[in-house]
């Protein structure tokens, strides 16, 4: 589908210019990577390419410092805790 869409709308985004299309079809490259899926050489290059530019770059750098910061606010021995509470 993105190769299809690529063809007709051009690079780097899918619709030629960045939208929320392109939001939701990042998190599904990270997913092709994180997996070590095997792609075709041209999808490879096209995953490897978009989740190089900068503004892709920024976003996913953005998620990641989210992660950090809930899971340093997070609590997990009070959640070990509550486990062993209801296994009881």
């Amino acid at each position: 589908m993105a190769t299809n869409v690529r063809a007709q709308y051009g690079w780097p985004y899918l619709f030629g210019e960045r939208t929320a299309a392109d939001a939701m079809f990042a998190t599904g490259m990270t997913r092709f990577v994180d997996l070590r899926l095997e792609l075709d050489p041209k999808s490879s290059g096209m995953v490897s390419l978009f989740l190089s530019m900068g503004r892709v770059q920024h976003d996913l750098g953005c998620a990641r410092h989210e992660v950090e910061e809930r899971r340093a606010r997070f609590d997990f021995r009070a959640l070990a805790l509550e486990w062993v509470f209801y296994a009881v």
